[in-house]
């Protein structure tokens, strides 16, 4: 039990790879909190870890807005009295073409993807300066190194009449 009494915070932990890597914490001994959305499967994750013999909570939270980030860590904090651990992989990709691309999409993508990430480090950092020990895991997607974007320009050669 490598993670004994540590809390882990874990942001997009209703699914996919969050619920992975908060279910893998708990097997590790610590305790942990389901940050999504989805209030439903985040509190399904929550009682998955209990079975455990783990402490575990689950928030809903749009981690888009800096007040429900805070939110987050305050409430983790009053809970566990410590934050140790803070795993951002909330996240989207909406595949799009660069023409069905409205800039309510691209405002999501970047406020998930990249706000979101920042809003929760801002919120844990203070806890974790304090009790002197914190990490911080940041996901991201290969789609951010590669050619795979959700912005994806589609070049088809046409014959043009002037």
């Amino acid at each position: 039990m490598r993670l004994k009494d540590r809390t882990a915070i874990v942001t997009g932990g209703g699914q996919g790879l969050g619920e992975g890597f908060a279910v893998r914490f708990a097997e590790e001994g610590a305790n942990v909190v389901i940050v999504d959305t989805n209030p439903v499967t985040a509190k399904a994750v929550a009682q998955r870890i209990e079975k455990l013999g783990r402490k575990a909570i689950a928030i809903e939270a749009d981690l888009r807005k800096i007040a429900n980030a805070d939110r987050m860590a305050r409430e983790t904090a009053a809970t566990f009295g410590r934050i140790d651990i803070l795993v951002n992989s909330a996240g989207v990709f909406k595949v799009a073409s660069i023409e069905d691309t409205t800039e309510e999409v691209w405002d999501f993508h970047l406020d998930l993807n990249l706000k979101s990430m920042f809003f929760c480090v801002r919120a844990v950092s203070p806890t974790m300066k304090a009790q002197g020990y914190g990490r911080i895991i940041n996901m991201s997607s290969i789609a951010g190194v590669g050619a795979a974007s959700s912005m994806h320009l589609r070049i088809v050669p046409r014959k043009v009449a002037w």
